[in-house]
């Protein structure tokens, strides 16, 4: 079955992101009868947000804002790349829906370093030619997959970095989450030519199982935020399929993560050299959000108490005699201000977010590995910010 539509042809990489919509998307509806490929409906049709929906609601959806992904606990926009991502399926609805997104484009010299960062949520079951999937691929006009583009994701294929859900979403149970990772591909051998990029959601075959996933492109460089003056991590694929993986950076380091302090207009890279010979380039351009509170509108870190921490997952925020003293020292919130704890990992990533006014609130991180984490406790009056540690 031919991959490509011509209307689509002569789209550029630059609207891959749906930063300002669908572009060039095309999306297809099918069924999951156990065939690989699954049987797909009609033709490629454009503008995604007609087709119709399904039991859990849009097929199709660009995402914005800063909300968590209910069942998964991670950004529903991924970091670094925008202010828009793609979600494709509807939550846990079931019935053996297939699910395709398509967009073709021509290669020029500005688009050879194509990243893309997926995450998603999947029902984990036991028979392997049951299993929902999702897919990524990359195909040429002979509707060959390119080297080093072709990637099946399920649950029981021994795939890492995958945890299970405990957000407040409908996937409680069975169900898996792995949250956002950037992988590369080098498009240089093929510029001038057309390429298809085609990612997809497959229900199981009996209709009682789901995946939905998150996608987002860039064929320039990351940005990652950051507060001047501040510290930033920066991270290369550290993943199931970068197993192997050897790192040079522009700063001269090799390991997979580099800690740096970003100026204005610093730019950084580092070259991906795979064991399978699918090599390529990361460009990372921080941005200074200007966004930070600091003196006097700031939270006194030692009003606030972290227990356990080190902790295994589940720890406790303590409010000093109930309430938030400020930086100067001598000024207290009143007793149940209202306050958000936004929770992030080292990409800066945010895992958790919710809203309290209590004076002891317990928050549960069993789910996430074990690794360095950053707590911002903010009210309408100031921020505060804590290191936590999760150690299984």
């Amino acid at each position: 079955m031919a991959r490509f539509a011509p209307e689509a042809i002569s789209q550029t990489c630059d609207s891959m992101g749906v930063e300002n919509g669908w572009a060039g998307w095309l999306w297809q509806n099918g069924g999951d009868t156990g065939s690989l490929p699954p049987v797909w409906y009609g033709a490629p049709a454009a503008n995604p947000s007609t087709s119709p929906a399904g039991p859990g609601g849009n097929f199709y959806t660009i995402t914005s804002g800063t909300g968590i992904d209910t069942n998964g606990n991670f950004p529903v926009v991924c970091p670094g790349f925008g202010n828009h991502s793609i979600k494709i399926g509807d939550d846990c609805g079931t019935a053996s829906n297939c699910n395709k997104l398509s967009y073709a484009f021509t290669v020029t010299p500005q688009d050879t370093n194509f990243v893309f960062a997926y995450a998603f949520v999947m029902n984990n079951v036991q028979l392997p030619g049951d299993m929902p999937r999702v897919y990524f691929s990359i195909y040429d006009t002979n509707d060959d997959s390119l080297p080093c583009a072709y990637y099946n994701f399920w649950v029981g294929a021994n795939l890492p970095g995958l945890y299970p859900v405990s957000g407040t979403g409908c996937a409680l149970g069975s169900a898996l989450y792995k949250p956002w990772t950037t992988i590369g591909v080098n498009l240089a051998p093929y510029i001038g030519q057309t390429l298809n990029i085609v990612i997809s959601n497959q229900d199981c075959i009996y209709g009682g199982h789901f995946a939905y996933s998150y996608f987002d492109f860039t064929c320039g460089a990351i940005k990652p935020q950051y507060c001047s003056g501040e510290q930033i991590t920066l991270c290369a694929p550290d993943d199931y399929f970068s197993s192997g993986n050897k790192y040079q950076w522009s700063t001269g380091d090799t390991s997979n993560c580099i800690a740096v302090n970003p100026q204005p207009n610093d730019t950084f890279s580092v070259y991906v050299m795979n064991t399978s010979g699918c090599n390529y380039y990361l460009f990372f351009a921080p941005v200074d959000t200007g966004n930070c509170l600091t003196g006097v509108n700031e939270i006194y870190n030692n009003s606030i108490s972290i227990s356990p921490n080190p902790t295994s997952g589940v720890f406790t925020i303590q409010m000093d005699n109930g309430q938030w003293l400020m930086a100067n020292g001598n000024t207290y919130l009143p007793a149940g201000t209202a306050s958000t704890i936004n929770i992030y990992n080292l990409l800066g990533e945010k895992i958790f977010t919710s809203t309290i006014n209590h004076q002891t609130s317990t928050i549960d991180l069993s789910a996430s590995p074990s690794g360095i984490y950053f707590l911002q406790i903010k009210t309408n009056e100031g921020v505060a910010n804590k290191k936590l540690i999760i150690n299984k």
